[in-house]
């Protein structure tokens, strides 16, 4: 069965939902399994996946559950790992800070200091995109049924 705009205003979806479910789905989600697990990767962070849960089964909704709670431990793995590689990065550029503070070198200081926040959040954006693609496909599947 397709989900489409009108299951969701029959569900009392608010509208940034509804828009974001539409850009997606601009004719209600495809009817294969494959067609969808594709396209629901395209919905934007906009939408709620938690909330469509809402419209599962019990038992759908538990898989999907279970697939998003792995998902979440997944992602604050990587965030964490990222946080720490951050916090060594810093610690290294701690003695850069102390040369540049005593010979003038802010450039130097500075040019370091970007690379780690830019490491951060590369290591983070790719974490939460894997998230968000990870909540898509256990919807997907709960919805088709299929075991995640």
């Amino acid at each position: 069965m397709k989900i489409t705009v009108d299951i969701l205003r029959a569900h009392e979806a608010c509208k940034p939902q509804i828009e974001a479910f539409e850009r997606a789905f601009p004719e209600g989600t495809p009817e294969t399994l494959e067609a969808a697990l594709e396209a629901a990767e395209r919905v934007d962070r906009t939408f709620d996946w938690y909330w469509a849960a809402e419209l599962l089964s019990p038992a759908a909704r538990g898989a999907y559950l279970r697939a998003a709670g792995s998902a979440r431990a997944t992602c604050i793995r990587a965030r964490e790992a990222a946080r720490a590689a951050h916090g060594r990065a810093l610690t290294g550029i701690k003695d850069t800070f102390v040369r540049a503070t005593t010979e003038i070198r802010w450039a130097e200081y500075q040019r370091a200091l970007d690379a780690a926040w830019a490491d951060y959040r590369r290591a983070k954006a790719v974490a939460e995109a894997n998230y968000r693609r990870a909540h898509a496909r256990a919807f997907v599947k709960a919805w088709f049924g299929v075991p995640q």
